[in-house]
């Protein structure tokens, strides 16, 4: 089995939501000395990951150098749909992971890339609450599945995960904490 160091994975962090819930973009807040997009990327370059790609609208003013800024192909798709854009930028499988999860680092990502294989089509984080699909690992092939059902409208990624019988891993539970409103956020950072 190779090392987790010698597989070819992308990263990408997705942030092309329109934070209506937190009120402003949570990519932006600060966090380890940068915005949080920022120290997300940066983590996912330390774990190997490369290229990364920032699935949003906009540049980060502290955007690491050399990160692809991909925005969604159509807008409106929701997380869906930024998958399908990262997974259409990358020619090799993909590390994901959303822009609002400020438990997520270096020790998180290499986590996920020690349980990944080649092959596999996609492993996506699994808790005690459900799927978290947005800290996942996805193989561009399946990229024709994603397109059609963003085509009828089927945007939900649990649902996704489920049919197409992705495989699950389970990490730490402070991996799998999602920021959505300003309260959860003061909360996370009293912790």
């Amino acid at each position: 089995m190779p090392s987790p160091e010698s597989l070819t994975l992308a990263g990408a962090l997705i942030a092309g939501g329109a934070s209506r819930r937190f009120g402003r973009s949570k990519a932006k807040l600060p966090w380890g000395g940068l915005s949080l997009g920022s120290f997300l990327l940066g983590q996912m370059r330390a774990a190997g990951l490369e290229p990364l790609i920032y699935n949003a609208t906009e540049a980060l003013d502290d955007l690491p150098a050399g990160v692809r800024v991909v925005p969604d192909r159509t807008a409106g798709q929701g997380p869906l749909g930024g998958l399908a854009s990262v997974l259409c930028a990358s020619t090799v499988p993909v590390l994901v992971a959303a822009c609002d999860m400020p438990g997520l680092d270096v020790d998180a990502f290499r986590a996920l890339l020690s349980q990944w294989k080649p092959g596999k089509r996609g492993l996506v984080a699994r808790g005690a609450d459900g799927w978290h699909p947005l800290f996942g690992i996805y193989d561009p092939g399946l990229l024709p599945e994603i397109e059609q059902r963003l085509s009828q409208g089927r945007k939900a990624m649990h649902v996704l995960v489920e049919e197409l019988g992705l495989e699950a891993w389970t990490p730490e539970p402070r991996c799998l904490v999602n920021i959505n409103t300003v309260e959860e956020w003061e909360n996370w950072k009293s912790i």
